[in-house]
């Protein structure tokens, strides 16, 4: 059912660096938040001092042109193809929980036995 699937998929993202993604995320963030400020910058230039922001003074083409450079400026290509990459990587790993019944009930088992090993660490080791 539901909660079986649910555990599955958790145990995937687990899996496949659900802690990873969540930096990686955090990246992502950071990176959005440069070009937002960029962008914001490029907005308010104005390169041949008329009073016109460029930006109103351009045709269509160009405007995507320039917003594609200053998107390509303000962030960092590496964090986000490998933050991207990441994402990636567990949303194939949810999607193959998802539809290979082996990878769901390996997942469960998984899952299974993190329980286990904690409550086995915690209970049984100690006293031995």
């Amino acid at each position: 059912g539901f909660f079986i699937t649910t555990v599955a998929v958790v145990e995937a993202m687990d899996q496949g660096g659900r802690e990873t993604l969540l930096k990686n995320l955090k990246k992502l963030r950071e990176q959005a938040h440069n070009v937002r400020v960029a962008n914001e910058k490029d907005d308010e230039l104005d390169e041949d001092d008329d009073g016109i922001p460029d930006v109103q003074q351009i045709s269509q083409s160009e405007l995507s042109v320039r917003k594609m450079m200053v998107f390509i400026r303000a962030c960092d290509p590496d964090i986000v193809a490998e933050s991207l990459g990441n994402l990636y990587g567990i949303l194939l790993a949810v999607t193959a929980t998802l539809q290979v019944k082996f990878a769901r009930a390996l997942s469960l088992g998984a899952a299974i036995g993190n329980v286990l090993a904690k409550t086995t660490l915690k209970f049984v080791v100690p006293p031995l």
